[in-house]
């Protein structure tokens, strides 16, 4: 999965999480998906399938926020990036880089919350299913 890290502003705890961002007034989802790659990756990406949606709230700076989650699987458009260990965010001091789903399975904190589960589940589903 590619992923930013973050450190979590009370607890400094280090979490990891994956690219997007937020929506523009009257934006769909999927339109502000593919424009937060352009944005922060300078890359085109195909919108594979929605994920389910995850709502969450937290506590940020002393501050309670909340947040929706609309998650999609993606795929880049040039199969390059893929072979690249590190991708550099525009504008931002933030590098993306590719992390393996077990890590988070086995303890890495991927946020939002709920995600690492819903992969798992995922996962589940797709070894699972045979040629029926």
């Amino acid at each position: 999965m590619l992923v930013f890290e973050g450190k979590q502003s009370i607890t400094e705890r280090i979490f990891y999480r994956p690219l997007g961002g937020g929506l523009e007034e009257g934006e769909d989802p999927r339109e502000g998906l593919i424009r937060e790659f352009r944005e922060e990756l300078g890359a085109e990406i195909e919108i594979l399938e929605q994920l389910p949606t995850l709502e969450n709230t937290y506590k940020w700076a002393d501050q309670t926020k909340h947040e929706v989650a609309f998650l999609y699987r993606i795929r880049f458009l040039d199969g390059s990036i893929y072979d690249q260990q590190t991708l550099q965010v525009n504008d931002a001091p933030e590098v993306a880089f590719w992390k393996p789903l077990a890590d988070f399975a086995s303890g890495d904190w991927l946020v939002p919350e709920g995600l690492t589960d819903l992969l798992s589940n995922e996962q589940t589903d797709i070894q699972t299913e045979g040629p029926d």
